[in-house]
């Protein structure tokens, strides 16, 4: 069974790399649409997550724009469950190395635990991945307080609500590429 919803989460401002990195291209195809390729076997809809600048591109799948401008992740997760995206599986199109069974499996843990929002956990850094989540429509409110008391930081957030931490078999996946630097390392060792 499919979800209904799968966006690939790419407004963010890219300011380390000094461009767009949904833009990237690797293989002759923007890191924008290979995260759409990802997310396709597991979503009836694709939307993809955007900012202000980028809406004038022409894109082959429908946008929904951030409207919570600077504001991080959470922007675009508001806007998206705002729009009635939801259940969505989120994708981000900078973490290159995610697999197709990782994708599976946190859709699996997902359907099993009936959660409002479902990601893995790195307990050796003790932080959450939210990069690679799916997230209900319940969390919206949830959401909507914590952004209108100044927060904005999707760690914090997923604290506040104690978000299940459910453990990776390997942090590889969770690389994203952020520098021209990363994205140089990354294709030398591929």
């Amino acid at each position: 069974m499919k979800l209904p919803y799968g966006v690939v989460l790419m407004g963010g401002r890219s300011t380390r790399m000094g461009t767009d990195k949904s833009m990237i291209q690797i293989d002759n195809r923007y890191l924008y649409e290979i995260a759409i390729e990802k997310l396709l076997p597991f979503c009836a809809h694709i939307r993809l997550s955007i900012n202000e600048n980028q809406s004038n591109l022409n894109y082959t799948f429908p946008t929904i724009i951030d409207k919570y401008e600077n504001t991080g992740p959470i922007g675009g997760i508001l806007s998206c469950l705002e729009n009635d995206i939801s259940p969505m599986l989120l994708l981000a199109p900078d973490l290159v190395n995610m697999s197709v069974d990782t994708i599976k499996d946190l859709i699996g843990i997902h359907q099993k635990n009936n959660q409002s929002c479902s990601m893995y956990y790195d307990s050796d850094q003790q932080i959450y991945e939210p990069m690679l989540s799916i997230w209900e429509k319940s969390t919206l409110l949830q959401l909507q307080t914590f952004y209108k008391n100044d927060g904005r930081s999707l760690q914090k957030f997923l604290n506040t609500i104690n978000a299940p931490r459910h453990p990776f078999y390997t942090t590889e996946e969770f690389v994203n590429i952020n520098t021209a630097q990363e994205k140089e390392a990354w294709l030398q060792k591929r």
